[in-house]
């Protein structure tokens, strides 16, 4: 079996409205492309947009997969810490496909089930913040991670707390993150900062 077969073909061929010529396959009605552009890649595509790139190894990359990562790019002074929900604030994108999180707001493109993985520091922390509560709030259901702030922190009086969902979510859905520590004064801060990346939230389609 010739690997690279699609670079050799070299003759025109048509099949109802299957079109080949040279490294593409074509159709002609619905505009999905077939092509290899000589490495022995291969690529899905529209007309002009690229979906999917599989190198001669498998490794895939799906360049349209809806999905973002974004952080906190600076602290957030004395927001929580006596029961106050906070919302981080998200502003600072380090990837955002197909435009899906906008201050501070995930907004599903389409139907099918997203993986977040969120992380919440916040320093200041003392022996009366007893309670702390992470919570990603979707459409569809409310997610919420409980911890010990005081118990949980390290140098500096820091607290980092990660959360892992695979949501499901209907298109224009929408997902929102928030951190709420209890029991104390206003005094705890949410870190943010881009080295390291301490606050943030990322999301992405998988199925």
């Amino acid at each position: 079996m010739t690997q690279n077969s699609i670079n050799n073909f070299t003759a025109n061929l048509k099949v109802d409205n299957i079109f080949i010529d040279t490294n593409t396959i074509s159709n002609q009605t619905a505009n999905l492309v077939l092509t290899s552009d000589g490495t022995n890649d291969i690529q899905f595509k529209t007309t002009s947009t690229e979906l999917l790139n599989m190198d001669d190894t498998g490794c895939r990359t799906l360049l349209q997969q809806p999905g973002f990562l974004a952080r906190s790019s600076a602290t957030a002074l004395n927001v929580t810490g006596n029961g106050t929900v906070f919302s981080p604030v998200l502003n600072s994108e380090v990837w955002d496909v197909k435009a899906v999180f906008t201050g501070g707001t995930f907004t599903a493109p389409a139907t099918g089930k997203y993986l977040f993985n969120a992380q919440i520091m916040c320093q200041g922390i003392d022996a009366t913040q007893t309670a702390g509560v992470i919570t990603l709030t979707t459409s569809n259901r409310t997610y919420i991670k409980q911890y010990h702030p005081f118990l949980t922190y390290s140098g500096s009086l820091r607290s980092a707390n990660a959360m892992y969902v695979l949501a499901d979510m209907d298109a224009a859905d929408t997902a929102t993150l928030t951190v709420t520590i209890s029991n104390g004064s206003l005094t705890a801060d949410v870190t943010g900062g881009t080295a390291p990346t301490s606050t943030f939230l990322s999301g992405i389609l998988v199925a």
